[in-house]
């Protein structure tokens, strides 16, 4: 371990005065202080959440390219420049070698996250107290600053809902004799695929006038612990109006002893809704029963149909601070470069600087949009041997690709939702636990069979 932690040292200790992390540094403190500018606009809410949405974006982006320059440029020019016969017969065991450059790389990592951290959360809060509105500051304390939990629509009684409608369409299909037409002619798996997405989204549809309702269960600790509860929507429009305001009203219902919140606030009257825009209210927790119950409904008084997915509905609480909920999402965020770490020093082991970096920065790519891919690439009842061969590869590919989707906290911590430590020890466990550890045993064993020099007789 000695051995290994000597060459982390060195490797930490040049790459300290690597131009490259001056750069990256300098490039991270014109990002924040321009980003601000950016952001500018609108409600104060909405300044910080871009803010911290696209400062973390612009870190994980700006690191990675360090990460993957950095830990290919030192292996492959050592190599290159034959600087590795030093280290290697000291004696140090190429398999130590590789690990302690990892390593100091993985110091240096965490050192910049912590110091861009840090100006992240300095330069949001700066913001926030650089307003004199003090609603404006309640609004970003109440929705941004905090860490909730959240509840979302039942989902048994969505798919019931879902079934229920699904086998009505069926049903008045098979009445009117085009079903088993329509099975001949696309296949019963892609009609049923068909019929089922028609239904979901027709389910998101409040035509003009009409209402839709959500049921949520699972709530009776919040009935019996708190005495308000935050419910949070987003309504959209295909063709909204002019001055992107909607027109309409939320019912929130105790179905045990039918109180009843409204909003507007006991009256019928319309409630201007901001198109595709966060709302949040503050309700009392009467509306949730003993059972943990309670219904949702929202009438449309717009003269467009609007879109109401259940996925964009939630009943929000409270549960800790945003500086702890901050530190975990940059957990995450030195997880996932860890893990970049690991897949660039295993290509510098036995690829050139130019091949290496390439295939890095194409891997990165893909395991950022591997849930566009994933979603993209899918068989039905007309594919043919090829569909089947990219599906699986694909599928192949992502399955040993880190998703490094799933390691950003922009999006909870923009929106104020909890990022819970399970999260954190799942994402860590999986991106340096499985597959950072496979990265740097192949990476050992490459290494240990590249030829490094030649002897000639």
């Amino acid at each position: 371990m000695g051995r290994i932690w000597a060459v982390a040292r060195q490797t930490a200790i040049e790459c300290s005065r690597a131009r490259l992390t001056a750069v990256f540094l300098l490039a991270m403190t014109a990002g924040l202080l321009l980003l601000p500018m950016v952001a500018a606009g609108g409600a104060l809410r909405d300044q910080i959440q871009s803010f911290l949405e696209y400062s973390l974006t612009l870190v994980a982006l700006l690191m990675g390219m360090m990460t993957i320059l950095l830990a290919c440029g030192m292996l492959c020019g050592e190599i290159e420049k034959q600087q590795v016969f030093g280290p290697i017969i000291k004696p140090v065991a190429r398999w130590q070698y590789v690990l302690g450059r990892w390593l100091g790389i993985v110091v240096v990592q965490a050192v910049l996250v912590a110091i861009v951290g840090t100006a992240i959360f300095a330069m949001a809060h700066y913001l926030h107290l650089q307003s004199d509105d003090e609603q404006a500051r309640a609004d970003v304390t109440r929705e941004v600053f905090i860490a909730r939990s959240k509840y979302g629509p039942s989902t048994t009684w969505q798919k019931r809902r879902e079934d229920q409608r699904i086998a009505q369409h069926v049903a008045d299909l098979k009445k009117e004799g085009r079903y088993d037409e329509m099975v001949d002619r696309e296949g019963e798996e892609s009609v049923t695929e068909s019929i089922t997405k028609d239904i979901v989204q027709k389910l998101k549809v409040v035509t003009p006038g009409k209402a839709n309702t959500w049921q949520f269960t699972g709530l009776r600790q919040l009935a019996e612990r708190e005495s308000t509860i935050q419910f949070r929507f987003r309504i959209d429009a295909a063709r909204p109006p002019e001055d992107k305001i909607l027109q309409g009203y939320w019912e929130l219902v105790n179905p045990t002893s039918g109180y009843l919140y409204t909003y507007p606030v006991h009256s019928y009257r319309s409630a201007a809704i901001p198109v595709a825009s966060w709302v949040t209210l503050t309700v009392p927790a009467d509306v949730i029963s003993e059972k943990g119950e309670m219904a949702a409904g929202y009438r449309n008084l717009s003269p467009m149909p609007v879109t109401v997915a259940a996925d964009e509905l939630a009943v929000l609480y409270p549960v800790g601070g945003f500086t702890m909920n901050f530190v975990r999402g940059l957990i995450l965020v030195l997880a996932l470069q860890v893990s970049l770490a690991a897949l660039a020093v295993l290509a510098a082991s036995w690829l050139s600087f130019p091949v290496a970096c390439l295939g890095c920065f194409v891997l990165y790519m893909v395991g950022l949009m591997s849930s566009f891919i994933t979603q993209s690439i899918k068989l039905d009842a007309k594919s043919d041997v090829w569909d089947y061969i990219s599906y699986f590869a694909s599928r192949g590919a992502l399955f040993v690709l880190p998703d490094f989707n799933a390691a950003s906290p922009a999006g909870d911590l923009v929106d104020g939702l909890l990022i819970p430590w399970q999260k954190v020890l799942v994402t860590v466990g999986v991106f340096i636990g499985v597959q950072s550890a496979a990265a740097l045993l192949l990476a050992c064993l490459l290494f240990r069979r590249r030829e490094l020099a030649r002897v000639i007789a």
